[in-house]
């Protein structure tokens, strides 16, 4: 190789390693931890964000999950359950538009602490309002999971002002514990089953409060005026109608929640091929629909 070859090689080469390092830092995400702290108890919220130049502020409240079920499907192995983990395909997708994202690790759950605090939705979607307050974010989307749905039904009664969007990932909906239980007791009756697996004493508290959260808010429809995008996974329909046939349930999904939609311009339910974990491996569509739904708001 003569001298000009060897220029232009390495000129080739810097040019390279030049669009792997920008290519890098645009897509790097700024990552933070933030200890909340509510009567000298704490709990976490992750904090993700490309730059300070945010469009969107997405709120994700995560399930009702003590130890990671895709591990334990997978692995047979029991790993506790880390929100920020969880969604972490969901959130690279929704930040590279420059998006933030925070993960709300409630009390109880992973490295967030105990609370002596009753685990009713009340104080629940307080803590939530607090963290967000803390953090100075006053107009977000929620992006509720599983029995997060619960408390965000509630949360928009309580703090309808901030609240720009819900999206939610196969909520849990009041009708399912209202249908199968006639009350708190019959509801309990049913059980929590450790396994021998050490669960902690809040997170097993905030069973005790699903079926009394779920009555308490079984007459919810969303404001007209509330951008709503729901997504629902087949594998969820299927079910429900499973649990119809065997006298368990009553309603079907889909009838309720189309009940519950009040205008259908800015409301929406997307059904999608999957599991409960859609965020798992329907993130690219997922964050599609999502993009499109919040330029729209």
């Amino acid at each position: 190789m003569n001298g000009m070859n060897k220029n232009i090689f390495f000129i080739v080469i810097l040019v390279i390693f030049i669009n792997i390092v920008i290519i890098f830092y645009r897509y790097k995400l700024n990552t933070y931890k933030h200890k909340i702290k509510i009567n000298d108890e704490y709990f976490y919220v992750y904090d993700f964000h490309k730059n300070k130049n945010i469009k969107n502020t997405f709120v994700i409240l995560p399930s009702y999950s003590y130890f990671d079920a895709k591990t334990y499907i997978e692995k047979k192995k029991y790993v506790k359950y880390e929100a920020n983990k969880d969604f972490k395909n969901l959130i690279d997708n929704l930040c590279k538009e420059n998006n933030r994202v925070l993960v709300i690790e409630y009390f109880g759950y992973n490295e967030s602490g105990e609370t002596k605090r009753e685990r009713t939705s009340e104080n629940i979607c307080e803590e939530i309002h607090t963290a967000l307050k803390t953090l100075n974010i006053q107009n977000y989307y929620l992006i509720p999971h599983s029995i997060s749905g619960l408390y965000t039904l509630d949360y928009i009664k309580r703090y309808k002002n901030e609240v720009q969007g819900i999206i939610g990932i196969d909520i849990t909906l009041p009708y399912y514990f209202i249908e199968a239980c006639d009350s708190n007791e019959e509801y309990l009756k049913i059980g929590f089953e450790t396994e021998g697996k050490k669960i902690s004493q809040t997170y097993i508290n905030m069973h005790n409060y699903f079926w009394i959260t779920s009555n308490n808010i079984k007459d919810f429809s969303f404001d007209k005026e509330l951008p709503v995008l729901l997504f629902t996974p087949i594998s969820k329909i299927e079910y429900i109608n499973d649990e119809i046939k065997n006298n368990r349930l009553k309603t079907k999904v889909i009838d309720y929640l189309e009940n519950k939609i009040t205008n259908k311009k800015i409301q929406k339910i997307i059904t999608l091929e999957g599991n409960h974990y859609l965020h798992q491996t329907q993130y690219k569509t997922m964050s599609k629909n999502i993009l499109e739904f919040v330029n729209k708001a």
